[in-house]
């Protein structure tokens, strides 16, 4: 199971909502090995939190952040800063 979360939801009402979610999805749903990446506060949770259950690894944490030519990359503050040097997308 892979998951991807992007955005800033930490700051928004729905940020109770979508860790608890979350939360729930990996705890009750997970397989063996699950992959997580995601920004943020929601990121730092699951890296502090949940790395160690159930096999889940947060394999990076950042911002997302919008290029100059408009497109979507995530700047790791990372867990694994070897494993994604580049997470540019044309």
């Amino acid at each position: 199971m892979d998951i991807f979360c992007a955005g800033t939801i930490a700051n928004t009402p729905q940020w109770n909502l979508e860790h608890t979610s979350l939360r729930f999805i990996i705890e009750t749903q997970a397989a063996i090995k699950t992959t997580v990446i995601a920004s943020g506060r929601l990121a730092r949770y699951l890296g502090e939190e949940l790395a160690l259950q159930r096999g889940t690894q947060v394999l990076a944490y950042g911002v997302i952040e919008q290029g100059d030519d408009g497109g979507i990359f995530l700047a790791p503050y990372s867990l694994a800063p070897d494993f994604f040097p580049d997470w540019s997308t044309p």
